[in-house]
């Protein structure tokens, strides 16, 4: 009796077989539990989690499926904003909207905090 030709010949080999078929595994559990922390901003929360999904190799993941994920990763006073600025459901809002809407008022508060910074100097 012999060993397959797709056999795995050593320790090393299984060991290195093993992690890369489980460690998407991780990241998929790492995007899946992400949460806004309490200071990021949106852009920043988009730019983590787009980084997290090209890590995990996730980018086939359909448009519909990433916005619900994201959405869900969002503080509640950012929904509550996003619907604001999308004049209703921000689920309504494709996905590449909403991370046009992130960019958006991320930016807008980087003024704002900006120019009242030089007013009072």
């Amino acid at each position: 009796m012999s060993l397959g030709t797709n056999s795995i010949r050593s320790w090393n080999e299984m060991q290195k077989i093993f992690i890369e078929k489980y460690k998407d595994h991780d990241l998929k559990e790492e995007i899946f539990r992400m949460n806004q922390r309490e200071y990021e901003s949106l852009e920043d929360l988009l730019e983590r989690f787009m980084y997290n999904i090209k890590r995990g190799k996730l980018h086939h993941l359909g448009s519909d499926t990433l916005k619900t994920i994201l959405l869900r990763t969002t503080r509640d006073e950012w929904i509550n904003l996003f619907n604001i600025m999308s004049r209703g459901d921000v689920y309504q809002l494709s996905f590449e909207e909403i991370c046009e809407t992130c960019k958006h008022i991320s930016r807008g508060k980087a003024r704002v905090g900006k120019s009242t910074s030089r007013s009072v100097s």
